[in-house]
């Protein structure tokens, strides 16, 4: 019988960012303190991420290269798989999250397919907002995720005192579509991109 560690991580598995209670909920536990020592002791040892999202802890699984076995073909199709996921839309929101509240900026992130800006981050005067897409397992979606992500910062780009970029998980192929972008589009937009490393590293290139 799987122990409430392992339920707990395969329900983050099929259902990433459920608060403690809602854990509790779906596996029927009888006490909530128990899915939150285990949800902690899991987040210490790397396996579950917990993020502040609109006042709630959410939980995300991360998924890691060393639960893959070496040298089995499968298992490299898992591991690209996994590294799919490792780069999804919300999961580069958390890096990138935690990234901008380490240097000062007071972070709102909406998750999923929640209505609103990605991230709207703030700093005594400063707003700092961002549009974030993960990546496709294909070529073309990552171009489409690329164009898309372009058109929604213009929409949102109605204060000129505001800061305005766009994220992407740092890969090959986005820091080949946004070096492809016209320099003057750039410079007259001022919009920047942010790489988004898998360690939480950022590079913000104008």
């Amino acid at each position: 019988m799987a122990t409430v560690r392992e339920r707990i991580c395969e329900l983050l598995r099929r259902k990433p960012g459920l608060t403690d209670s809602e854990i509790v909920k779906e596996l029927g536990l009888s006490r909530h303190q128990h899915a939150n020592n285990e949800a902690r002791n899991l987040e210490r040892e790397g396996v579950v991420m917990r993020v502040k999202v609109r006042g709630l802890i959410r939980n995300y699984l991360v998924k890691r290269e060393s639960d893959v076995p070496e040298g089995d073909t499968k298992a490299e199709d898992i591991s690209h798989t996994a590294a799919l996921k490792a780069t999804s839309e919300d999961e580069v929101k958390i890096r990138l999250q935690k990234w901008l509240q380490s240097k000062g900026w007071g972070v709102a992130v909406t998750m999923g397919n929640e209505r609103g800006p990605d991230i709207v981050a703030e700093k005594g005067r400063m707003r700092w907002l961002v549009e974030v897409k993960g990546s496709g397992s294909r070529q073309q979606m990552n171009i489409n995720y690329f164009l898309t992500v372009l058109g929604q910062i213009l929409q949102r780009m109605e204060d000129g005192a505001v800061r305005y970029s766009v994220a992407f998980p740092d890969q090959p192929v986005y820091r080949r579509l946004w070096g492809r972008l016209p320099k003057i589009a750039k410079e007259r937009t001022l919009v920047t991109a942010l790489f988004v490393g898998t360690q939480g590293e950022v590079d913000e290139v104008r």
